[in-house]
């Protein structure tokens, strides 16, 4: 029987700058983690979220964003198996 793990991301946080808007969070140190994704909803329970961008670079944990309206952010970590974990949910 095999058990994967996916460590959850912690600490998503929001920047808000003048015109744009920057999402930080944890690096992931698991070795089979294949990807970011970054998805964001209209309410906070991230009901019917919709991914914004898969991040491939593993270690770069900033992304920016225009700020054209306010949403619910969330971070996915997807392993090599395409299990997902969700990190908390942040306003901006």
């Amino acid at each position: 029987m095999f058990v994967f793990y996916i460590r959850i991301i912690e600490n998503a946080m929001i920047v808000r700058g003048k015109y744009d808007l920057k999402i930080r969070w944890n690096q992931n140190l698991d070795k089979d983690f294949s990807q970011y994704n970054l998805y964001r909803s209209k309410t906070s329970d991230m009901f019917k979220k919709e991914l914004v961008k898969k991040i491939f670079n593993l270690v770069d944990t900033t992304e920016i964003l225009a700020l054209d309206s306010v949403y619910f952010y969330q971070i996915g970590v997807e392993d090599v198996w395409g299990l997902e974990s969700y990190s908390n949910t942040v306003e901006g």
